[in-house]
């Protein structure tokens, strides 16, 4: 009964931090805010990266993987605050952030970092 409160818990968490990542109400106009239409795409694209054996009873979903990703490059939230704030363990948490944003890079590389073409490289080589 613990564990499925926990489950509860951590997935009302999820939306709720998600939510207040992506809400639009800012007074702060340099501030931006991911819209939860980006959020999902995002998590579309990782999903396919993020493969782990369910070898716990509530294991971390991949939505709070991003979530708690998103929370520390976007907020400049510490590890140690986004750990707490999802009732994770600080060493749960830089893995998890190591982790995903490894899997940002993999998911997004292709097609938003072009690799350099051959006059390119003959440029970099000469300014090297």
């Amino acid at each position: 009964m613990a564990a499925v409160r926990e489950e509860q818990f951590r997935k009302r968490l999820a939306v709720a931090l998600i939510y207040s990542m992506t809400k639009k109400k800012n007074k702060n106009k340099r501030r931006r805010w991911m819209c939860t239409t980006r959020f999902d795409d995002l998590l579309k694209r990782v999903s396919p990266y993020v493969k782990h054996a369910k070898t716990h009873r509530t294991p971390i979903s991949t939505m709070e993987r991003l979530a708690l990703t998103l929370r520390v490059l976007a907020c400049g939230a510490t590890q140690q605050s986004v750990a707490e704030t999802f009732k994770i363990g600080p060493s749960t948490a830089r893995k998890i952030l190591a982790e995903m944003c490894k899997t940002i890079w993999m998911a997004l590389k292709d097609e938003f970092v072009a690799a350099p073409s051959q006059t390119r490289w003959a440029t970099i080589a000469t300014d090297f």
